[in-house]
C-alpha cells in the first residue's frame, strides 16, 4: 500500500489517507453479531488484550488524527505571522 502513495498526493487539507488495517476472519465474526457494539467495546473494555480491542483501538486513533490534521488545517491561516 505505502508504496502507491506517492502516486497519489493528498488532495485535500486532511493530509494522506487513513490507515485502516484488515478485518482478521476472528475480529468480522465478532463485529458482525447484532448484538455487537463498537461503542459498547470502547466504553466498557471487558478485555483490552483481546485483537479486537487492539484493532478498533488503532481505527479510532487514525480517526483522531485525521480529525487534529484537519483542526490544524483550520487553524494554521490564522497562527501565521502577518506584517
Amino acid at each position: 500500500m505505502a508504496r502507491y502513495r506517492d502516486y497519489f498526493p493528498a488532495t485535500r487539507k486532511g493530509g494522506g489517507p487513513l490507515s485502516v488495517p484488515a478485518v482478521s476472519p476472528i475480529i468480522k465474526g465478532v463485529i458482525e453479531r447484532r448484538s455487537f457494539s463498537f461503542a459498547a467495546l470502547i466504553h466498557n473494555p471487558s478485555d483490552t488484550t483481546s485483537e479486537l480491542y487492539g484493532w478498533t483501538r488503532r481505527v479510532f486513533l487514525e480517526f483522531r488524527e485525521l480529525e487534529l490534521r484537519l483542526l490544524l488545517g483550520d487553524l494554521k491561516p490564522s497562527l501565521q505571522f502577518q506584517i
